[in-house]
């Protein structure tokens, strides 16, 4: 533009210098200056045509409007990033391009450079006529004449849909990151108030095995929390047994978990039972966190264990009577007459039930006559037939009358194969007879 307006000023005073020359000077130096301006106007037509090569070739975006809102020119990477082929963003086409929730703000920034010829630059959305939105940065600058005079306005837009995402992605991931370090703070937050009130006693350590934390359930169980801080996690268990630092330390070592019930050193020094879990705090296969222990204190539960146990012995005594009574059940049944019916097998132990049973009973009721019923006995064999002979005999040496009742033929039959001496004892094959011969002799006693 500066070149423009110095040429055109030395043409003038060369005119206005030959004016008074012959008139073939004046045609010389009209050829000369015609020859010159010839030269600028093709040194200018060169020039558009750069600067139109840059333009059509730009990656940016570039429109021009008349300053009415009629677009007049747009290149060909405007055309790409709008999504308008052709010549469909001239004039007012350019106008469709916003997206409905961007127009507002956009006419405004527009209304606000046209009346005020200030530069216009914002970020806003179009909506390409495919359906896909994209992220441009805009920017319209005033174009003038030497004057002042508006003519219009040239623009660019930029597609920043690429950083645009980024930067939206990069914001959901610091929201995620955030809502992750929320929950992880909530359930930190959460892991203290179990800790701390717990009825167990947490340590945790450094991965290299120094102890940072202990709840307080361990001063309460092992004594000075704050003097173990910076202790090895297994000196901090305080075993009984000095062995058993050594197992636990290898334990940790390994990355293996340890479980056990062990004998600790309690806040007063004496003897804790305790269950005690030692385990690896692992972030993954590989990574670790630290060391931890759980220690449980058992000196209530082996209370609880002992009173159990000796209640239960007493219950077993208990049922061990009843069983016997049941087992050997004694039915006076007449004056000077009981019996004795027995039901199951009839093995060491409860031949030596009956016959306690029999001699107590005997002595209890001064009975004269006692039956031995084997009904309910389903099979005899030769330890159960010398059960009841030695019961007979043992009665007979009282001077008590046995009866031996419930004799059935198979019963009968291998009282005989296993050779077994019936001689002193009665025998009659059903209870009802059994008690009928009983009172029978018992009347006649009398």
């Amino acid at each position: 533009m500066h070149g423009d307006i110095a040429g055109k000023t030395a043409y003038d005073e060369r005119v206005a210098t030959e004016a008074d020359g012959s008139s073939e000077e004046r045609v010389a130096a009209l050829e000369r200056a015609l020859a010159e301006k010839e030269r600028e106007v093709e040194s200018l037509r060169a020039e558009l045509a750069r600067f139109r090569a840059m333009v059509e070739h730009a990656h940016v975006g570039m429109f021009q409007d008349d300053g009415t809102g009629q677009c007049v020119y747009v290149n060909d990477a405007w055309r790409k990033i709008m999504g308008l082929p052709g010549d469909e963003g001239l004039g007012q086409g350019w106008q469709k391009t916003f997206h409905p929730d961007d127009i507002a703000a956009v006419e405004e920034n527009l209304v606000l450079s046209r009346t005020s010829g200030m530069p216009f630059v914002a970020d806003h959305r179009v909506l390409r006529p495919d359906g896909t939105t994209r992220w441009v940065q805009g920017t319209i600058v005033p174009m003038k004449s030497p004057e002042g005079t508006l003519l219009g306005f040239v623009g660019t837009n930029f597609d920043i849909t690429a950083r645009v995402e980024a930067r939206l992605g990069l914001e959901q991931d610091v929201a995620l990151r955030s809502a992750d370090l929320r929950r992880t703070s909530d359930e930190l937050r959460i892991f203290a108030a179990l800790a701390e009130h717990a009825a167990d006693a947490f340590v945790l350590a450094s991965p290299e095995g120094d102890v940072t934390y202990v709840n307080d359930a361990y001063h309460r169980l092992l004594g000075d929390g704050a003097g173990v801080l910076g202790t090895p996690l297994v000196d901090a268990i305080r075993p009984a047994d000095a062995s058993v630092r050594d197992v636990l330390y290898a334990a940790l070592i390994d990355g293996s978990t340890y479980r056990g019930t062990l004998t600790l050193r309690g806040a007063d020094g004496a003897a804790l039972p305790a269950q005690v879990d030692c385990y690896v705090v692992r972030a993954g296969p590989e990574g670790v966190l630290g060391l931890a222990a759980i220690i449980r204190d058992l000196s209530e539960d082996q209370r609880a264990e002992v009173e159990r146990a000796e209640l239960e012995a007493k219950v077993i005594a208990s049922q061990d009577a009843l069983i016997r009574e049941l087992s050997t059940p004694l039915v006076p049944i007449a004056e000077g007459v009981i019996a004795m019916p027995l039901v199951g097998s009839i093995g060491d132990a409860r031949a030596q039930q009956i016959l306690e049973a029999l001699l107590e009973g005997i002595q209890a009721h001064q009975a004269t006559t006692a039956i031995l019923d084997i009904t309910g006995v389903p099979s005899v064999d030769a330890s159960a037939a010398n059960a009841l002979i030695s019961a007979a005999q043992a009665a007979r040496l009282l001077g008590t009358k046995v009866i031996l009742s419930g004799i059935g033929p198979a019963v009968a039959r291998t009282l005989v194969d296993l050779g077994v001496e019936m001689r002193g004892t009665t025998t009659k094959s059903t209870l009802a007879a059994a008690i009928a011969e009983a009172i029978g002799g018992a009347w006649r006693r009398r």
